[in-house]
């Protein structure tokens, strides 16, 4: 029988206007049958006792990242010795004394740029790894191997690595060696959903893996103006209906937004939409002259378009996530376009940035 964590919260603090800094959180915890090994029981246990460091931040964000940030070290990667790839790779053949077949692996990481590759070892183990990182996506993939009597020769990776070929820790899901609770453990850490995490241990002893468990971190979502771009219109009013525009759509992505339509608008938004895919009007925030914070400053090929109405004026807005390239932020981006003479002027631009208010629960599974 093992403990499964969870944390509730009152409803209200779905809503992070409503969750004061102080609010009452009551663990619900119970003793049932679970696949949960104590290493994931104990990250669990750990985060909800952290879980006034895990507020507010993005959802991108390693949360040992964050924890370490804190001096926490409960979640603790080997940092690892990073250098060009031929002298990694000569330390390995020269003071480990690698064997042909782990030289062989070798062969194929030799010219890889200077910071993308690194020598890691878990924890006080003999199990060792090259991390080689590939790709615009920084995808990271290991080659294990043990020093046993002073030689290197190749190891069994971990199961999840051999599950799923290697290929699925890049771009929001990191990986890496090091300790949980101060033992042994390979850890996946996924990003990809914007309000959750999930970890995937498998932990390291006496010279073989051992039974991978799970830790998911579910987080209530929070929205905030980061960024704001304004030309010839109230830009206080235009902020504050970007931000409650840009979370009842993350809300619900089908809801109807904004001022009625007409006959008048529907032709002005399609004006717009073509004018953008033209490039007669720029695919990006508007941002003035100014530079931008955030290098998210594209719209996606989702973007809705809509009117609105500030002081008086109909307004058509555009609301979509921001990108850069392949990559999309969960961050919102609105901007306000007034019809005239023919053609569309910005007059205001805003990012929303979306993040992970507070630490709703942590599961072990």
């Amino acid at each position: 029988m093992h403990r499964t964590i969870w944390l509730a919260l009152l409803t209200a603090c779905l809503f992070e206007t409503a969750c004061p800094a102080h609010a009452q959180f009551s663990t619900l915890a119970e003793n049932q049958a679970s696949n949960a090994g104590p290493m994931c029981q104990a990250l669990a246990q750990h985060l909800l006792d952290q879980r006034g460091s895990l507020a507010g931040i993005g959802p991108w964000k390693p949360l040992e990242t964050v924890l370490r940030a804190q001096q926490d070290s409960f979640l603790n990667p080997d940092t690892g010795w990073e250098s060009d790839s031929h002298s990694v790779i000569s330390k390995v053949r020269d003071e480990f004394h690698a064997s042909p077949d782990l030289l062989d692996l070798l062969k194929k990481l030799e010219d890889f740029p200077p910071g993308a590759l690194t020598l890691h070892r878990l924890g006080q183990t003999s199990l060792y790894a090259m991390e080689s990182i590939e790709g615009t996506a920084i995808c990271s993939y290991f080659t294990f191997f043990s020093v046993v009597a002073g030689r290197a020769q190749t190891a069994e990776p971990p199961p999840v690595i051999v599950k799923n070929d290697g290929t699925n820790m890049c771009w929001t899901t990191h990986a890496w060696l090091g300790t949980v609770g101060g033992k042994p453990a390979f850890v996946v850490d996924d990003n990809s959903k914007d309000l959750e995490s999930t970890f995937s241990i498998t932990p390291y002893a006496k010279g073989s893996w051992g039974t991978e468990c799970h830790v998911v971190a579910r987080f209530s979502a929070g929205f905030k103006v980061a960024e704001r771009f304004c030309g010839g219109i109230n830009c206080d009013e235009a902020a504050s209906t970007a931000k409650q525009l840009a979370v009842r759509y993350d809300a619900d992505p089908k809801a109807q937004l904004g001022a009625p339509l007409t006959s008048q608008i529907e032709a002005d938004i399609a004006r717009l939409k073509a004018f953008a895919f033209a490039g007669r009007v720029e695919d990006q925030l508007p941002t003035f002259g100014s530079q931008a914070k955030s290098s998210y400053v594209g719209f996606n090929t989702q973007a809705i378009i809509f009117p609105v109405i500030l002081d008086g004026q109909t307004l058509l807005a555009r609301l979509g996530h921001g990108t850069i390239g392949w990559r999309t932020s969960p961050d919102y981006l609105f901007a306000l376009y007034r019809s005239k003479g023919g053609n569309f002027e910005p007059v205001a631009g805003f990012r929303i940035e979306k993040t992970r208010a507070t630490l709703l629960g942590a599961e072990a599974q």
